[in-house]
């Protein structure tokens, strides 16, 4: 739990470097890189949707009817369009290798760090 407490003392006051530095020494070496399971989930399709489900409860805190319309509407007819839409776990990994780290947090205050 201590551990924990310096982890989130860091990244309070916003020392992401020290954080990150903390997590590399804290870990084992052993750890594989990709999970298995995640919140009960197994499988690339589960695990997508669970996360697909946790940003949506985390960014959808206030309801915008029109925007959510406009946004499946466009993404109705981009479907359509193409016959095939779809976003697998490797598209999204591959799109995490190709940020850059060590870049300041956007407005939703989230280090690239993080996400990846």
């Amino acid at each position: 739990m201590v551990r924990a407490d310096a982890y989130a003392q860091s990244l309070n006051s916003k020392d992401y470097g020290q954080f990150w530095t903390d997590i590399r020494k804290g870990n084992s070496k052993k750890v594989t890189k990709y999970a298995h399971e995640v919140d009960g989930c197994t499988g690339d399709t589960a695990i997508a949707r669970r996360w697909r489900f946790h940003f949506e409860q985390l960014y959808n805190r206030t309801v915008d009817v029109e925007t959510k319309d406009q946004v499946t509407s466009r993404l109705t007819d981009y479907s359509l369009a193409d016959s095939v839409f779809a976003i697998s776990v490797n598209d999204v990994c591959d799109a995490l290798r190709k940020q850059m780290c060590g870049k300041a947090c956007g407005p939703d205050d989230i280090s690239m760090e993080a996400i990846i």
